[in-house]
């Protein structure tokens, strides 16, 4: 009899929890979102859409990757690209073995602090050389929900506690850069941050969920 009534009770609350599995919304997914990302940040706009070819999708396991050119008034570039995944930790990577990957010789990098009237975002700078095309100046920051990072390896443990602990985890990469021409490095360095304090009110809602 209590047998009986043990497995009574068991399957009431397994069509409890079906019924309010069934009765939540469906979130939307991240690569849906991306691509309603803001065409303009402040007085950016973008004016290119950069495509994500199938094997960067395969080495990274996510199709929630956003990448494209914006430009200011004058004319200046911005190159934008963000991941984003929720089910796999290897989507994101060390900065160095990206750019190296991309055969740019790393001559410079240090870490950036950017000041905003709620708080202060740290973020990895780069200077990347190239023998072909225009050198570049790198920012690379990650998310962990709403923690910030300028440390692959910091991410990382982040994202192991939230799966741990909350059973889920929402981890984003950001890269931001610029190509540096004939200018010194301090005027690309002052675009690149001006372009990232405009950015960052857009991010919430889109690397990770408002509640």
């Amino acid at each position: 009899m209590v047998q009986r009534a043990i497995i009574v009770i068991f399957l009431l609350i397994l069509t409890f929890l079906c019924v309010i599995s069934l009765s939540s919304p469906v979130k939307e997914s991240k690569r849906e979102r991306l691509k309603g990302f803001p065409i303009e940040i402040g007085s950016w706009r973008m004016v290119k859409e950069l495509p994500t070819d199938d094997l960067t999708y395969k080495i990274l396991e996510t199709k929630a990757i956003l990448s494209r050119i914006y430009a200011n008034p004058s004319g200046e570039i911005i190159y934008l690209s963000i991941v984003y995944s929720d089910s796999n930790t290897e989507a994101f990577h060390p900065p160095e073995v990206c750019l190296r990957g991309a055969g740019l010789q790393l001559i410079d990098q240090g870490i950036e602090r950017i000041l905003t009237d709620t708080a202060e975002l740290r973020v990895k700078r780069l200077y990347g050389k190239s023998k072909t095309e225009s050198d570049e100046l790198f920012f690379f920051w990650y998310t962990a929900k709403r923690r910030t990072t300028p440390n692959y390896y910091l991410q990382q443990l982040y994202l192991g506690w939230d799966k741990l602990i909350h059973r889920g985890f929402e981890g984003g990469l950001l890269k931001v850069s610029t190509p540096i021409n004939k200018e010194n490095e301090d005027k690309a360095l002052e675009r690149s941050k001006a372009f990232i304090k405009e950015l960052l009110p857009h991010l919430r809602g889109y690397l990770w969920e408002d509640s």
